[in-house]
């Protein structure tokens, strides 16, 4: 655990961290004076203290969790896609749970620099979010190695040779150790000083890598896992999670065998391995706190500073806007920065530090090559606009993104589909499914008001619209 301030963090393995580890956090923040909980983008757990004189009592309940006292300059959580195992069908096989353990835990505590251990094949954590960037290969326990300097965010060197597993800390260690991210400038001679330095094994070439962009993935609500299972995700629109509901999650996840909770970079939790007999008791407890798990993708699809409420209501005055022209944003996803920070959206809403006052502040918009943000290049849409007119703009550049993806589908063909899933029972409607009933084909659009759910009887209110990739 890190302590900055008045504000603790507590470092998880690349997204995951035990109920019991929770349950230690849970009890000394409260202990600490704090109500709730915050999730951050390196999928790391905050909370704030309210007075930290009183040296003897803090310091013996930290050292309860493992505090660490951080090292000169920042630290950061490593980030990975640990989180998807499992959950999203489309993954790198040999990317197993214990190799994704075996990586991570090889890695230095707390390291200065920023770290990523992706699988290329899911859209929930960024590839691209660190300053060293592992993306796994199609070849067992080979991984491309990409760089980004420290302070150019637009700028990725791609190392020539694949790194096994057993390799990605080693050099992670000698690159932060001598500060490599911050001064060097030429990559590729740098790279063959530290392959000879640290006697690498260069087995495989890396060849042009290459990574489609896919829709955003939908990381609220129950979702199927396999004829018995299921993942809840949460998510919370002003980031801020009860004490007491975590306290009441983690005895709920003790007596159905869960043992873990996952962080995405969303700020939401994921809990895994629900089995459909107890969904139930989850949905009760839900209710019982009041979590809506049926946030519109205008709401979700947004990646804010931690703890900057001047940031969260822009994001709402632009939300609320959006819901009243009843605009469409699906497949893009959007972020707000005041700083000079990774970003790993589509779309960037960007202060311009003209104020110290949001309220008066100007900004400007930019969208990402081809709306990819693993191009990571940026191209601006306007600047120094307005709060008032970014809503609008927001807009245009949707229409945009949705003529753009007209123009890739009429020119291949078509890699995914819609469906329909009723939020009851869980059940699909796809597309253009045969209906027992009429012996037409027809679409979800055309189907009649009074049209029920074939499984549970639900109402078609009761169904929401996902993107899936046809296999």
């Amino acid at each position: 655990m890190i302590r900055h301030k008045n504000i603790v963090r507590r470092f998880t393995l690349g997204g995951l961290i035990s109920i019991s580890e929770v349950l230690k956090i849970t009890a000394t923040a409260e202990e600490m004076g704090a109500r709730f909980l915050q999730l951050g983008s390196r999928q790391d757990i905050l909370f704030s203290i309210k007075d930290f004189k009183d040296v003897n009592g803090n310091i013996v309940t930290l050292k309860h969790i493992q505090t660490s006292k951080p090292r000169q300059g920042e630290s950061h959580n490593i980030q990975s896609s640990f989180i998807t195992h499992s959950i999203i069908e489309s993954t790198t096989e040999w990317l197993t749970e214990d190799v994704y353990r075996s990586v991570l835990t090889s890695f230095p505590l707390h390291p200065s620099v920023k770290i990523n251990v992706t699988d290329p094949k899911q859209t929930l954590v960024p590839l691209f979010a660190g300053h060293l960037n592992f993306v796994a290969s199609e070849i067992p326990n080979y991984w491309f190695f990409f760089i980004r300097k420290m302070n150019e965010y637009d700028a990725l060197w791609s190392c020539p040779n694949l790194i096994h597993s057993h390799q990605l800390s080693k050099i992670t260690k000698y690159i932060e150790s001598n500060e490599l991210i911050e001064s060097v400038t030429d990559w590729d001679s740098e790279w063959e000083h530290i392959s000879k330095s640290l006697g690498l094994r260069q087995q495989y070439d890396a060849t042009q890598f290459e990574y489609h962009n896919k829709p955003f993935s939908c990381y609220e609500g129950f979702h199927k896992v396999d004829s018995n299972n299921y993942w809840l995700g949460l998510y919370w629109r002003d980031n801020k999670i009860s004490i007491s509901f975590l306290k009441a999650l983690c005895a709920l996840c003790l007596n159905n065998q869960i043992d873990e909770l996952r962080i995405s970079p969303w700020k939401s939790l994921i809990i895994n391995g629900i089995s459909e007999v107890h969904l139930k008791i989850w949905d009760k407890l839900l209710g019982k706190f009041g979590i809506n798990i049926r946030h519109s993708a205008l709401e979700l699809n947004w990646h804010l500073p931690v703890m900057d409420e001047s940031a969260l209501a822009l994001k709402n005055y632009i939300v609320r806007c959006l819901h009243k022209q009843d605009i469409s944003t699906h497949g893009l996803s959007f972020s707000i920065k005041s700083n000079e920070r990774f970003t790993f959206t589509p779309v960037v809403i960007e202060r311009t530090f003209t104020n110290s006052n949001w309220e008066h502040d100007s900004y400007n918009i930019l969208y990402a090559h081809n709306y990819d943000p693993s191009t990571l290049t940026y191209h601006p849409f306007v600047k120094e606009v307005s709060k008032e007119v970014i809503p609008p703009l927001l807009s245009e550049i949707s229409e945009n993104y949705y003529l753009q993806l007209e123009g890739q589908e009429s020119a291949g063909t078509d890699k995914y589909k819609t469906v329909y899933q009723c939020t009851n029972c869980f059940e699909y409607y796809q597309e253009h499914q045969l209906q027992v009933e009429s012996m037409l084909l027809m679409s979800f659009q055309e189907l009649p008001k009074e049209f029920c759910c074939t499984n549970c009887g639900a109402g078609k209110k009761s169904f929401i619209e996902m993107i899936e990739e046809v296999k």
